[in-house]
């Protein structure tokens, strides 16, 4: 706790799989599929795992708008997310299902003697990250919605749900597996670099 704030630290990640587990995995989702290729002359170099700070955010939100005409818009839902710990923007917006699949499942992170293992620190602190958090569920939720005023005239009026609509039920600070493989086929390297998740791994590339 540092002047009113409160410091993002955790131990806690998105679950990750065993050496051998990502072996497996690896000459399944990216060599099976080449012709002539004998997988007996890959050799596993090494592997390393980044855990990048991630912000869990789970919310609900209750939000009306009336005009002269009455209702003409209510948000009413509920949903979960995640923010980069060191940017505060959402993170693989397109994959994040993916990655919340594995919400139920968090573990501490462990040494390993046989994966090196980095953590990265978060540079936000959870009070900012709560506050970015409520930015962009308001951003999220925001619509313009046309209607037919008592005139007969259209109008297009923007819906901006306020902080005080938002209930935020759960937010922790965890850490996403970020894998590096080093992997030697007689005179070539290859270098595989992936998030794992508990349905398809999301490659990253450079």
């Amino acid at each position: 706790f540092m002047s009113g704030t409160i410091q993002a630290v955790s131990n806690e990640c998105l679950p990750f799989s065993s050496k051998e587990s990502i072996e497996q995995s690896i000459l399944k989702d990216y060599f099976n599929g080449i012709n002539g290729l004998d997988v007996g002359i890959l050799k596993f170099d090494s592997f390393n795992i980044i855990f990048k700070p991630v912000f869990y955010v789970h919310y609900s939100i209750y939000s009306v708008f009336r005009t002269s005409v009455g209702l003409i818009h209510t948000v009413d839902k509920t949903e979960h997310f995640l923010i980069d710990g060191k940017t505060g923007k959402l993170v693989l917006e397109h994959d994040m299902g993916k990655l919340l699949k594995g919400i139920r499942m968090i573990k501490n992170i462990k040494k390993n003697s046989q994966i090196s293992i980095k953590k990265e620190d978060f540079l936000l602190n959870e009070t900012e990250l709560k506050q970015r958090a409520i930015k962009g569920i308001i951003r999220r939720n925001t619509r313009h919605i046309s209607y037919t005023g008592r005139n007969n005239q259209s109008y297009t009026k923007e819906c901006i749900p306020k902080a005080r609509d938002i209930t935020l039920i759960d937010v922790k600070s965890i850490y996403m597996p970020l894998w590096n493989v080093s992997i030697n086929a007689i005179k070539k390297k290859y270098g595989i670099s992936f998030i794992e998740t508990q349905t398809v791994n999301i490659t990253q590339k450079d």
